[in-house]
């Protein structure tokens, strides 16, 4: 091999290892310029994004079971030790929790996510949140969860038409906003987004003024989705 070859081989390598690394750069940035903006937004409002297990003081049992329910509320207190658990609340200027997001990161994936809000947007934002803050450290393609709740939520009285369509409004929830929604063999539903559904739809969020419409959205999440 003459030295004009190797000169040419060894060019290309270091064109491939810079493209990869400017690649890995944006990938982060981005994900960083999202991160901050959806903390501005909740702090021009008087509220902040914090892990859990930040917090000074916590909530009382009563507060946060109806906040989340009983399931989220296991959810929350137990696994504190648990590295791959995580928890990510929005609180407001009183510092109570309006909105909480618990889960996994397990074999590279974030999984059994629940959430629940009392602050529209709350629980969404968190999702995405939690997506570009893993997908940062670990570079996390996949995010997914059980689906239990409907919209707005099941009351006692129902109809089976009424709760059919409740659940079917739940699912289209996620579908618009880029999930593939399944079904297991024993009927249970789950959503899977992916990182550049989410990336998409944070740009349409953040770049199109679509925080304005969270604000304008007059059907809760449910109070907790699992």
């Amino acid at each position: 091999m003459d030295k004009s070859s190797r000169k040419k081989r060894s060019m290309k390598k270091s064109s491939n290892s810079s493209s990869s690394k400017s690649t890995k750069m944006n990938r982060i940035e981005t994900n960083t310029m999202f991160i901050r903006k959806f903390e501005d937004y909740f702090l021009e409002k008087n509220h902040m994004i914090c892990d859990y297990n930040m917090l000074h003081q916590i909530q009382g049992e009563k507060e946060l079971k109806k906040l989340c329910g009983e399931h989220m509320y296991s959810n929350i207190q137990g696994n504190l030790e648990d590295e791959d658990t995580f928890k990510y609340v929005i609180v407001n200027s009183r510092k109570k929790i309006v909105a909480v997001i618990t889960g996994y990161f397990e074999d590279g994936e974030l999984v059994d996510i629940c959430r629940c809000s009392k602050v529209p947007g709350g629980g969404e934002v968190l999702l995405y949140y939690v997506m570009l803050k893993y997908n940062n450290v670990h570079n996390t393609k996949h995010l997914r969860g059980y689906i239990s709740g409907a919209i707005p939520p099941i009351e006692k009285g129902d109809s089976p038409e009424v709760e059919k369509e409740k659940k079917e409004r739940l699912n289209k929830y996620h579908i618009d906003r880029g999930a593939r929604v399944s079904e297991d063999s024993n009927g249970n539903r789950e959503f899977t987004y992916s990182y550049p559904s989410i990336l998409d739809y944070c740009d349409r969020l953040l770049n199109v003024g679509g925080l304005r419409l969270i604000e304008a959205r007059k059907v809760p999440l449910p109070l907790s989705e699992s």
